[in-house]
């Protein structure tokens, strides 16, 4: 079929038939969307979902993407799926639409009508609802009344049912409470390491060992099929370039756009941190607060900051003198934002708490709340208008592209029209493929596995982003790698094992003797204490998945019965102390936020196994597969 194609690539007919073959890669699989007949995509319970409303809801999730994420491109858009995100979202809304109706919950005039005239957005200098704010609000963003007030009319509709489905999400103050002393018990162990690498030196592997084990386990040196490929991308960002953007258009969109472009207030800060989680043991947080007293002393008799800061700070920024860069109040928890945004630059604050332990800020700068000048975002807006520009020529560049390569065309030769050169990848894993293509459908990369060296695959891979079209220049199948290549790594593997084994043992023997005795000198003097820890955490370079519920079940003075392994070795661990839990001051500080955040995610579990449900009943019928995906 291809070859006669190639051998009548000039005629009208062959174009046109060309035209229909490349048509389901056309981003909505149909012609113009305004006016004609409506297409349903979606059949919900018998209700149609539209293209039309499947491309006027796309619209809307790109807008607000655009209003999150200002700078983003459009090839970067693409990447979030709309078109699947929109139809989950109609199908849901359908579904619980559907159901409201059916209990016979309606949305009034009079709620509409307050809820819009609510909004700020509309509201003139006096703080009242302006009708003309508001239609000139809806002018902007190309939309009407009606679509609007229908859209909030849903959205009303949509919070009372979630409402009357999660009425019951509750939780009293003694559970709450219980919950959080739970979770937010700490507990500390004392343990003793039995480090791998002490016994390395004892152990021998000879060849047979080695010979048996990857007799045993040859599929685990197996590389994967390799493949060199050449491909030539066509997206709105590899176009981009050919598309001419005049410096009005992008002046234009700057003025028109300048909210996107604000920056919040940011500030240039360093710190001295000293870590002791604020429920710890009141012996952990003395020591905490003794060693932050030092840093603060020595700053006051006239040490530089940097120099303190690497003496005493505990963070992974100490050796930089605690310097944390700029940042804005939002990326910052509160208790250290409120003081660190309230200081001038130069000014060096008093020790502060926060949950994570005691620090001392130095303000270094501060950039007030602005938006960027047009010289910052100019070339950011030329790249997006060009890229949304090219996004509407892609399909011809395709057809075209497409239509050289069936003339017998190379690669390069295809592309050059449109400046567009192919990309070798020389032999490459086929596994790691799919994510340097950034394929939209991945399993796709089987194709490439049943072609002969030197084939132009006769159809292009969808990306996130666009397409790619691939010529399969080599083929490396998959292979084991030999005993030879791979029996120093097989020596060492084993090696580790078996002084394992001997750590284990030692550490067994050690453990029956502490199970019945006092802890001797020796013994206590190499034990090492783990900071404070929580029922749900791991312990840092200790992570066993035993460990730590052990721990809390642990009779104080006693050690857990068995040694655990670890990435360095095997440990046996000692509880001397209690489980320490809150005091009531610090649930009284936390205890509303704590029980809202509980009665919200038991609402939001409720609404969405209520979704599930209404999903799993419902007759849902995908029309247009080839349009969503």
């Amino acid at each position: 079929m291809l070859d006669f194609i190639r051998s009548n690539a000039q005629s009208w007919g062959v174009k046109i038939a060309f035209g229909l073959i490349i048509i389901v890669f056309i981003f909505w699989g149909i012609g113009t969307l305004s006016g004609g007949p409506e297409v349903e995509v979606v059949s919900v319970n018998g209700q149609s979902i539209t293209i039309q409303e499947l491309q006027k809801r796309c619209e809307e999730i790109e807008q607000n993407i655009r209003q999150n994420f200002p700078t983003i491109s459009a090839a970067e858009i693409n990447t979030f799926r709309i078109k699947q995100l929109a139809t989950q979202q109609l199908i849901l809304e359908t579904l619980v639409l559907q159901e409201a109706n059916r209990i016979g919950l309606i949305i009034t005039p009079i709620e509409l009508r307050k809820t819009i005239e609510s909004f700020p957005a509309f509201h003139n200098t006096e703080g009242k609802f302006d009708p003309a704010i508001y239609l000139q609000f809806l002018k902007e963003r190309n939309d009407t009344p009606g679509h609007f007030e229908s859209q909030i009319r849903t959205n009303l509709l949509i919070n009372k049912i979630q409402q009357e489905i999660t009425a019951g999400a509750y939780i009293s103050p003694t559970e709450a409470y219980d919950v959080y002393m739970y979770e937010s018990a700490t507990r500390t162990i004392q343990y003793l390491l039995f480090p791998t690498e002490d016994y390395l030196n004892k152990v021998n592997i000879s060849a047979d060992e080695v010979a048996k084990f990857y007799n045993e386990s040859s599929e685990q040196f197996k590389t994967p099929t390799e493949l060199n490929l050449e491909y030539l991308l066509i997206t709105p960002r590899s176009l981009a370039n050919n598309q001419t953007i005049d410096d009005t258009t992008v002046s234009e969109y700057y003025q028109k756009h300048k909210e996107d472009f604000k920056s919040p207030e940011q500030i240039h800060a360093q710190h001295i941190v000293v870590f002791a989680p604020e429920n710890s043991e009141p012996e952990v947080l003395k020591k905490a607060q003794e060693k932050i007293n030092q840093a603060a002393n020595a700053i006051k008799k006239g040490e530089d900051f940097s120099s303190v800061a690497k003496k005493f700070s505990q963070d992974n920024v100490a050796q930089n003198g605690g310097d944390l860069g700029w940042f804005t109040y939002e990326q910052a928890v509160p208790a250290f934002a409120d003081v660190a945004f309230s200081l001038t630059p130069g000014e060096i604050s008093q020790p502060i708490q926060t949950p994570v332990g005691y620090h001392i800020i130095k303000l270094i700068d501060k950039k007030p709340e602005e938006i960027k000048s047009f010289d910052e975002v100019s070339k950011t807006i030329q790249q997006r208008l060009a890229e949304d520009k090219a996004s509407i020529e892609l399909q011809d560049v395709l057809e075209n592209v497409q239509l050289a390569l069936i003339e017998n065309k190379s690669l390069t030769e295809a592309g050059k029209p449109y400046n567009l050169s192919p990309i070798s990848t020389g032999l490459f894993p086929i596994k790691d493929i799919a994510s340097q293509l950034e394929l939209a459908k991945p399993d796709e990369l089987s194709k490439l596995t049943h072609v002969s060296p030197g084939t132009i695959l006769e159809n292009p891979l969808i990306t996130k982003t666009g397409y790619v079209i691939i010529k399969v220049k080599d083929i490396k199948p998959e292979s084991i790698k030999s005993i030879e290549v791979v029996e120093n790594q097989i020596s060492s593997l084993l090696k580790k094992q078996k002084a394992n084994e001997l750590a284990m043992k030692a550490a067994e023997e050690q453990l029956t003797i502490l199970k019945n005795s006092s802890i001797p000198p020796a013994v206590a003097k190499n034990l090492k204490t783990s900071p404070a820890i929580i029922r749900s955490a791991t312990i840092e370079n200790l992570k066993n998945p035993q460990l730590v519920p052990d721990t809390f079940k642990a009779t104080p003075g006693s050690w857990l019965t068995t040694p655990y392994t670890v990435e360095q070795g095997v440990l046996i661990a000692y509880v001397s102390k209690e489980v320490v839990y809150p005091s009531k001051e610090q649930w009284d500080n936390i205890k509303e936020a704590f029980m809202s955040a509980i009665v919200k995610s038991k609402r939001e579990q409720m609404f969405k196994g209520f979704l599930t449900m209404l999903e799993k009943q419902a007759k849902i019928t995908i029309k247009e597969e080839k349009i969503i995906n």
